[in-house]
């Protein structure tokens, strides 16, 4: 019986690969912004560097990019990097006024200025959509617009006030505005305001929403404490918390969306629920059909951002910081559903 038992062990950790391990460190990094996994690499955003890793060592293989506006550098938005997106075997780094590609060894093919400086590109059909900000009237927008391959644009597709100028008051839980992210020839619109995903094809056609009945989960006067701290402290917001903290505005629950990731024909979407030290995510097929939940250890770097997080191969990946070694290791959970879609 013991002989067994072993052995089907033996095949867990096999079948399920690095998910069994213990979290592993990924040398050099001091304060990681995002994180992408695929094609056998690891992508990690600092600043203006990018760490690139081997997704089956995870031993580092190069470091590049700096801070710039020349060949081969890259000028960060003032809230922080954006994550690389992966397509057509090569990676696409956005950067104000510039997008450009490097090969998944880290090696640059080429860089092209764009006249949407604060875009953010992802390839779509042959072009491009992008998110980013217009103005109108001395109002500030949050926009997605389908562009060209030459990154025109096309067509506008998705349009909101700034949180920070929605009537009423600033809300503070939607700040990290609006969630993009493209597959299978679609567009995915994340929006905490309306807490639902509005789904666009590549000729930027609006054919589905994503939603779903959510557990409510109770904004707590502790946490619109910890929010003031967090604006209060912030290098980039705290020139402005005088200014907007008395417009501040927290609803009496959390928005059901937080973030969500596709990882091939999988929508995975973490939401506010906590359950104890764990976060729970809700799935989904690409056409909005509820495929089940799970909670999952999800980890925090303060009360608006989680730690560095990636969804890939039917695993979570995530960046904690070992505050007692100085480390940034990598976690990694396979992801099983819990209770099955309905």
């Amino acid at each position: 019986m013991t002989r067994v038992l072993i052995w089907v062990i033996l095949l867990l950790v096999l079948m399920l690969g690095m998910s069994w391990a213990d979290p592993v460190v990924l040398e050099d990094l001091v304060r990681p912004e995002t994180l992408t996994v695929g094609g056998g690499r690891i992508f990690v955003t600092e600043g203006a560097k990018v760490y690139l890793f081997d997704l089956e060592t995870l031993k580092p293989i190069r470091t590049f990019g700096r801070s710039g506006e020349g060949p081969q550098e890259f000028k960060i938005y003032p809230v922080g990097s954006e994550a690389v997106i992966l397509h057509g075997g090569l990676a696409l780094v956005n950067s104000i006024g510039k997008v450009s590609w490097v090969t998944l060894d880290g090696e640059f093919r080429r860089e092209v200025g764009t006249k949407y400086p604060f875009a953010r590109f992802k390839p779509l059909c042959g072009g491009y959509v992008g998110s980013g900000e217009d103005v109108q009237n001395r109002i500030y927008f949050q926009t997605v617009h389908i562009y060209d391959g030459s990154f025109e644009r096309v067509l506008e597709i998705y349009r909101r006030r700034d949180w920070a100028q929605e009537v009423g008051g600033n809300r503070v839980l939607d700040a990290g505005g609006l969630i993009v992210r493209t597959a299978a020839g679609r567009v995915y619109v994340g929006d905490r305001r309306t807490d639902a995903i509005a789904v666009f094809d590549g000729a930027g056609k609006r054919v589905l929403t994503v939603s779903h009945p959510f557990e409510k989960v109770p904004v707590t006067g502790k946490d619109i404490e910890r929010y003031h701290d967090y604006y209060r402290s912030h290098p980039f917001f705290k020139a402005v918390y005088e200014q907007y903290k008395k417009s501040f505005v927290f609803p009496e629950v959390y928005p059901w969306i937080r973030d969500f990731v596709i990882d091939e024909d999988r929508l995975f979407v973490l939401t506010f629920k906590r359950e104890g030290r764990r976060s729970v995510l809700v799935r989904f097929d690409l056409d909005g059909r509820y495929q089940g939940r799970r909670s999952v250890p999800f980890f925090d770097r303060d009360i608006q951002n989680p730690c560095p997080f990636a969804i890939h191969g039917g695993r979570l990946y995530q960046l904690v910081e070992d505050e007692n070694e100085e480390h940034w290791r990598l976690h990694v959970t396979p992801l099983i559903d819990e209770e099955p879609g309905a």
